[in-house]
């Protein structure tokens, strides 16, 4: 189940090097990147390891990790991670198929699903959050869902969608804009992590409100008669 504790990029936080254009050359080989942020106390290094998804070739897998130190020391204190995918649409068709590599991987339901398309995955579940997600985003040939309104719709024509997984950082950094940007539509389902299932739905609610201060919207609305139900939000940065 995918567990956020906080918000996407801030658009005030000082860009660095984009993370899409580290990722010109897809390869097997993990890359390692690393972009310090220094403020008037503080110097925060953000740590990027990005790696091709062996499984499903149109992911990219990229990992976040966030220090703080102060100015002048070497010791640092751990903030948090994040946990994220690139999407890339437009990866050629696999040998034997003849559909896009992207449409294939991540919006074909197995044949006798019985699972609910609407509600997080459990470990058991044959289909992950992240390609429900996509499924919920997009119809089967890989069109923007007509569900959406225009403006989603443009957004997600884009060759590349970014989603975050995960998200964890300490709690007095929760909404200070820890992260890094990258290009096109940023999509996400928020879901609240330690809580007890009568205590779901409400966490939920409240981190929406938390996602919306950060610019996010509400495209995907969770049906709250479901056990843990999923919500899809989104923006462009």
């Amino acid at each position: 189940m995918s567990l956020f504790a906080g918000h996407g990029h801030d658009p005030n936080t000082p860009r660095s090097q984009g993370t899409d254009d580290l990722m010109q050359t897809r390869s097997l080989k993990p890359q390692e990147h690393a972009h310090t942020y220094s403020g008037k106390d503080k110097i925060i290094t953000t740590r990027i390891l990005i790696s091709a998804d062996r499984n499903t070739p149109c992911c990219t897998n990229i990992v976040a990790r966030f220090t703080i130190r102060d100015h002048g020391r070497i010791a640092s204190k751990r903030l948090g991670e994040l946990h994220s995918f690139t999407i890339n649409k437009t990866i050629e068709p696999t040998s034997g198929s003849d559909q896009n590599t992207w449409r294939q991987k991540m919006l074909s339901i197995p044949e006798g699903y019985k699972g609910n398309l609407r509600t997080h995955s459990s470990e058991k579940d044959a289909i992950q959050d992240r390609e429900k997600i996509m499924m919920l985003l997009h119809d089967k040939e890989g069109s923007p869902s007509p569900h959406l309104s225009t403006e989603q719709r443009e957004l997600l024509t884009a060759e590349q969608v970014h989603y975050i997984d995960k998200i964890r950082l300490e709690k007095q950094y929760v909404g200070t804009g820890l992260g890094f940007h990258f290009t096109g539509p940023v999509v996400l389902s928020p879901a609240p992590m330690d809580v007890k299932d009568s205590e779901y739905d409400e966490g939920m609610k409240k981190l929406i409100e938390s996602y919306k201060r950060s610019g996010f919207e509400v495209w995907v609305n969770p049906d709250f008669q479901l056990r843990g139900p999923i919500a899809v939000m989104g923006r462009s940065v």
